[in-house]
């Protein structure tokens, strides 16, 4: 697809996703949920030792050591209505903006604490 040219708007063309490349005409649906299923049953009866992997680098233990677990986890949130102490609310509160978020924050550590304890 050249620079100057928009992507076609027929029916078809508007549930599709195009792709980045310059020149390349090449266009992939959005799947449905069933095409989807079915797109990775075929996909788990592939074996392992018939996938090409030589474009992908191994992973060094470097990268290894400096990988984060769990970083984009996250969790569901809900809502949920709690009494608090007057004073605990004005101290979250103070430093602005995202006090729920930072009560958030210090129940999860101390819910980590007692189950690691």
């Amino acid at each position: 697809m050249g620079r100057h040219e928009e992507p076609p708007k027929s029916a078809q063309a508007r549930h599709c996703l195009w792709t980045s490349a310059p020149n390349e005409r090449k266009f992939y649906e959005k799947l449905t949920k069933s095409e989807r299923r079915k797109q990775i049953r075929r996909f788990d009866a592939i074996r392992a030792d018939q996938i090409n992997t030589t474009d992908i680098p191994e992973i060094t233990e470097e990268q290894m050591r400096k990988g984060v677990v769990g970083h984009l986890y996250r969790p569901i949130k809900r809502p949920v209505t709690m009494r608090l102490d007057a004073d605990v609310i004005a101290w979250l509160k103070q430093g602005g903006p995202g006090y729920q978020t930072k009560a958030n924050r210090l129940l999860r550590r101390e819910m980590l604490k007692s189950r690691r304890a």
